[in-house]
């Protein structure tokens, strides 16, 4: 997981850095888990948030997408029996915005955190179903 702060300052670590730390954080814990283990890499929703002006918005959805795109590339690369990247959920209507999000604007509220699990949780039982699929088969 990385949030905003963790991209708000890219000159202290470039996004290829972080993919490659994400990548030996990985390998650390497959040795102490085991090859069962399945790492869950969710995209930031940051395309959600509200309080940035709109040029700044499409700047910090390019920002955070270079942030993704490490996890999704490393999903990839272990494979779909260890990994599974989970998109950001869509973007909720601009009317339930209100109840998604915090006063900040930026950080979901308990609503939009349980809708939020609610998307990481659906993708990880898929990617579960498909192991126990090919385990039975």
């Amino acid at each position: 997981m990385c949030g905003l702060n963790d991209f708000k300052y890219p000159w202290r670590i470039s996004p290829a850095a972080w993919g490659r730390d994400l990548h030996a954080l990985t390998e650390e814990l497959r040795e102490l888990t085991g090859p069962s283990t399945l790492f869950v890499l969710p995209a930031l929703p940051i395309a959600a948030t509200l309080a940035f002006p709109t040029p700044l918005w499409h700047v910090a959805c390019a920002l955070g997408s270079l942030w993704d795109d490490q996890k999704q590339r490393l999903a990839e690369r272990l494979g779909p029996r260890a990994a599974v990247f989970v998109a950001a959920p869509p973007c909720p209507a601009a009317e339930e915005h209100g109840r998604m999000l915090c006063r900040d604007g930026v950080h979901p509220s308990a609503e939009g955190y349980a809708l939020w699990g609610q998307h990481i949780a659906a993708a990880v039982a898929a990617q579960l179903m498909v192991r126990a699929e090919k385990r039975d088969a």
